[in-house]
């Protein structure tokens, strides 16, 4: 059975401690995804990564299956209205079954009804083809290419690349 669980700063129970994020982080670096989900060079340590994940300016949850982390979703720049974010989502490993796509629609669905979050903006590098075709078959529609408008931050170089855009409809989930 797929769990979702949510970070926040007042705990409920079956929320993320920091310890969970921690656990989070680790199998970012074990599975080589943390240059990838940043790639913008922004968060290179576990520090960083633990102000990113508890910022009030987001949305944090992971997904579950057992006592086994599938990935996390985050959702953040909200628009004015309320109900528009961008979401980014990270699936490791053990997740690449089928069963993080499961999760994401469980989360797209909580992202509605609790949230009130009625569409999604998710901007990927060009380059990153198998997140692409893992976001078109969450359900996101492909818009448009932004040409030249993402930097990859690198340790061996930067590198440009298109952006391309998507949006989902939480209602159609």
């Amino acid at each position: 059975m797929i769990t979702l669980h949510r970070y926040s700063p007042t705990p409920a129970p079956g929320d993320l401690t920091r310890a969970d994020l921690a656990v989070i982080w680790g199998l970012m670096l074990d599975e080589s995804l943390v240059e990838t989900f940043f790639h913008d060079g922004t968060v290179r340590g576990l520090a960083g990564f633990m102000e990113y994940a508890t910022s009030p300016g987001l949305w944090f949850h992971a997904a579950r299956r057992g006592g086994e982390f599938l990935g996390f979703g985050v959702i953040n720049n909200f628009m004015d209205n309320g109900n528009t974010a961008f979401a980014h989502l990270c699936s490791f490993a053990c997740g690449r079954d089928g069963s993080f796509a499961e999760a994401g629609r469980l989360w797209f669905r909580l992202l509605r009804d609790s949230g009130g979050i009625d569409t999604l903006i998710a901007v990927l590098p060009g380059c990153y083809r198998g997140a692409r075709r893992f976001t078109e078959a969450a359900g996101f529609q492909f818009r448009m290419t932004l040409p030249g408008a993402v930097r990859l931050v690198r340790s061996k170089g930067d590198r440009v690349t298109d952006a391309c855009v998507y949006q989902l409809n939480t209602r159609e989930v």
